[in-house]
Parts: structure tokens; sequence; C-alpha cells
């Protein structure tokens, strides 16, 4: 899922080391447009590409993105509200998030390590913003599925 460039941030922001780019994508939907602002730098990395994706996934109701990109035995704690363990508890969690798209997302910063990630941002949808972030751990620190994610959502607004 890459995104279109529209303008860059600043006057030559988007370079090999440091692709920080604003882009506007159309949703699965097709009715509404979801501004994009990636802050991050992601510094050639599969792993950051791949969170980046996954987190504009779930800000367009991507879900079949989403769902391929976790393990069956997945583990998704959203503190404070819920926990669902296992992809098929996922897939309806998900099923039913997709629906809700963004107007606008903004990541602030996705950082990896080992089979560790976490991406934190804010996106509003509905005049409503909520600052995230979560926390990933993969089934492995060169695999692209991910086993675990703890989300931290707070409404800003």
């Amino acid at each position: 899922m890459n995104c279109k460039l529209i303008s860059p941030l600043k006057k030559n922001a988007i370079t090999p080391g440091n692709p920080v780019a604003e882009c506007v994508i159309l949703s699965v939907n097709h009715t509404n447009m979801t501004k994009i602002t990636v802050h991050a730098n992601l510094k050639n990395s599969t792993r950051k590409e791949l969170l980046k994706d996954f987190n504009i996934a779930f800000a367009t109701g991507n879900a079949d993105f989403i769902v391929d990109h976790v393990s069956d035995d997945i583990k998704w704690t959203i503190h404070g509200d819920k926990q669902l363990v296992g992809k098929e508890q996922f897939k309806a969690a998900i099923d039913e998030m997709k629906d809700y798209v963004a107007d606008e997302v903004v990541i602030h910063n996705i950082i990896t390590h080992g089979a560790e990630a976490a991406a934190n941002g804010e996106m509003s949808m509905g005049g409503e913003t909520y600052a995230f972030c979560d926390v990933y751990r993969f089934t492995s620190a060169g695999s692209k599925l991910i086993k675990e994610m703890n989300s931290y959502v707070v409404k800003t607004n």
C-alpha cells in the first residue's frame, strides 16, 4: 500500500533517509477520502513500511490487509475495552470496524526492534480526534505476521 505523494511537508523533505510524506488515498468503500500524514522516519525498513501500511489499513477500513498480517493465534488487547484471542474473534472485530473510515490519520512514530514494535499517532473521525499507541509483537524477528497487539486509545477532544 503505497501513498501517492501529494506535496512534501517541507522542501526536500522526501529523501531516501527521510521518507516523510503527506498523501491522500481513497478509502476502500470509495465514499470518503482519508488524509494520511506520516512523520515517522521509515529508513528503508520493511517492518516500518508494513506497520505504516497496517495503520493506514485501519484508517481506511481495509479489513483484508489487516487480517492477512496477523497470526492465527493473534491476541489483541484494547486497554480499557476488550481482549480478543484468535483470528476468528479478531476478524469479526475488524469486520465491525471497517465501515468507520477516518477523515485523517497522522502517524508520528514507528519504532521496531527484533520481534517487537510500536506506532503512535492521531486519528480523526466524524469530528472526534483520538490519540493512539499500538505495541506489537511479531511471531519472530524476521516475520511479517503480528501475534500480539496492545492498543491504547484516548479521545482528545
